[in-house]
């Protein structure tokens, strides 16, 4: 139940920084042509506007795919390079703005002020950069290692005495073992960051150990709202996919319908990120206490004063 509260209560910090939704809607439209722009240039001119271009609508078809990228190699080898270049500074983009989100959500000051929501975007962003480089060796070893390690296992014991049915059920029950155990990383990475812009605190190791500890101690709540929110998202998505589907027809007034119904999928994704946001911090200080028996205040409430009269460099 106040799993359910906490979501609720996010609501409260969408609905107040709508200006927040925009920036990061604008900030990841950009992003977006960025890399889209390239890739359009190429298959227009791999299939004109010629028959072939409305296979394309509404089903995949993958001979026509895979001869486009043999037949513009030379411009998906130059995209490949700004692929990854954009997901980098997206990332770090994303990690900017969480600073000044998630410092304008605690003080909640009721109205969008520029000059803090920026302000506190650069003041937090190197402590959450340092925590982001301790996560990320993190997310490759459990990709590198972990998973192959975890594959591997059920092997080395059983050998070759396992059944086919049951070696088949046993892979993907590990594959599914280590989706859960995946998700605990960036849940504690939200939690980790929360803390540091809470706290003001600017070592990050710091704020590693109480994301863990977090995390850890208040297992069922912490868990139980990332896979809420998760579930929200697949289901999101299920009803994008439906709509997709509808619309996904070689008709002028059906394209623009279909655009349309992008754009409220992007900006839908996006208040639910916010959302999350919002449902860490309402949980935070129950949390926290937990933790800390000893602190019967809020910390939440407590740093609310602490933000705002900190004073920015």
């Amino acid at each position: 139940m106040r799993i359910l509260q906490a979501i609720a209560l996010s609501w409260h910090f969408v609905r107040s920084y709508k200006r927040i939704i925009f920036t990061y809607y604008g900030i990841q439209l950009s992003f977006a042509l960025i890399v889209i722009l390239p890739v359009y240039l190429a298959v227009t001119r791999h299939l004109g506007h010629s028959l072939a271009g409305a296979q394309l609508v509404g089903s995949l078809d993958f001979e026509l795919i895979t001869n486009l990228i043999l037949n513009e190699m030379q411009v998906f080898q130059a995209v490949l390079p700004v692929l990854a270049g954009v997901f980098v500074i997206f990332s770090l983009v994303h990690l900017f703005l969480s600073g000044g989100i998630l410092a304008v959500y605690i003080s909640d000051t009721k109205r969008y002020v520029p000059s803090y929501f920026w302000g506190h975007c650069g003041h937090h962003f190197w402590p959450l950069f340092r925590l982001w480089m301790i996560f990320l060796p993190l997310y490759s070893g459990a990709v590198l290692v972990l998973l192959p390690l975890m594959r591997k296992l059920p092997r080395v014991l059983f050998a070759s005495g396992m059944a086919e049915g049951v070696h088949f059920w046993l892979d993907n029950g590990i594959l599914l073992l280590f989706f859960f155990l995946f998700l605990l990383l960036p849940l504690i990475f939200d939690f980790s960051r929360i803390y540091l812009v809470i706290s003001a605190e600017r070592k990050a190791w710091k704020g590693f150990y109480y994301g863990c500890r977090l995390v850890l101690r208040n297992f069922r709540r912490s868990y139980g709202l990332y896979l809420y929110l998760f579930l929200i998202a697949v289901l999101l998505h299920l009803i994008y996919a439906f709509v997709a589907d509808l619309l996904s027809r070689p008709i002028a007034s059906l394209l623009i319908l279909m655009v349309m119904a992008q754009q409220l999928f992007i900006l839908a994704k996006i208040m639910l990120r916010l959302t999350y946001f919002g449902s860490e911090i309402s949980l935070y200080p129950s949390m926290y206490t937990k933790i800390h028996p000893e602190m019967r205040e809020q910390p939440a409430a407590q740093s609310k004063e602490q933000i705002k009269q900190e004073k920015l460099p």
